[in-house]
């Protein structure tokens, strides 16, 4: 048997198809090594019994602890009342909060979603056993069940916080509290509308009320400082204030007048602030 030597013709060729034979193979090894696509988020199990424990926890402020604590506050023939109000509005408001409430609060609201959502999760829409939620920690989830069931408890205990501002029937106290709603100032809230009637005065019921709000802020996740005005005449109230932590850092002369015209009495303020983060700057 005899080879013939190969021409330079033959010898192009079978480089040009040891080529291509390469090239194909290089391709195949890289789709190979190509990633894959990043596995979906899975919940963990710990954060998950802890966010349960945690509502269950909230819950039971509720009821029975608020409706006890209030109970308290009345004469006996009207604990079963104070008991009944709170029952029956936590039971309302986690209906509310089933059919829309956390839709407008955590729903995709459009143009508007810095203020309130829309109503793609009304009635629970989308929200099942696969669904997640995500949390302040990058690439962490829970289940959004129990992210709803958490947030319902708070939604829960809000409105029946107003309870203890009746005192056998009668409405003797009000705070009103606020967050600041642009991003740039997400970290602050302030206090408003102190008032107390004047014939339920001198019995720690504004010291009550202010107590349960800044318990309530100090939970609320970002928030670093609270901020309220005070009149140099409310001596008692300032003196409130700065027994609950708040500090002044201002003064404004003529903060408020007092009737119109020339006649107008006009009267100083001061500006408190109650730091709930340790690295608050003034």
């Amino acid at each position: 048997m005899t080879f013939e030597r190969p021409t330079r013709a033959g010898l192009a060729i079978a480089a040009l198809g040891l080529i291509c034979v390469a090239g194909y193979a290089g391709v195949a090894l890289a789709e190979d090594a190509a990633p894959a696509a990043a596995p979906a988020l899975v919940p963990n199990k710990g954060d998950t019994a802890w966010m349960l424990v945690s509502s269950a926890l909230v819950l039971m402020m509720s009821i029975p602890g608020l409706a006890l604590f209030y109970g308290g506050l009345v004469r006996t023939k009207n604990m079963a009342s104070v008991l009944t109000q709170v029952f029956t509005i936590v039971s309302l408001v986690g209906v509310v909060w089933t059919l829309y409430g956390y839709s407008l609060a955590f729903g995709d609201g459009g143009s508007m979603s810095p203020y309130i959502g829309g109503f793609g999760k009304a009635f629970m829409h989308g929200i099942d056993a696969s669904s997640t939620a995500a949390t302040f920690s990058n690439g962490v989830v829970i289940p959004e069940l129990a992210y709803f069931v958490f947030q319902m408890t708070f939604a829960m205990i809000t409105p029946a916080l107003i309870v203890g501002a009746f005192a056998e029937g009668t409405l003797v106290g009000t705070v009103g509290f606020g967050r600041e709603m642009r991003q740039k100032e997400r970290h602050k809230a302030r206090i408003w509308g102190v008032f107390v009637e004047h014939e339920h005065r001198g019995q720690g019921i504004a010291a009550r009320l202010m107590t349960e709000v800044l318990e309530r802020a100090t939970s609320l996740a970002g928030l670093e400082k609270i901020t309220l005005t005070v009149g140099d005449n409310q001596t008692a109230a300032k003196r409130l204030y700065s027994s609950l932590g708040f500090t002044v850092f201002g003064h404004e002369r003529g903060a408020l007048k007092l009737g119109d015209g020339a006649s107008g009495e006009y009267v100083d303020e001061d500006h408190m602030v109650f730091a709930i983060s340790k690295s608050e700057r003034l």
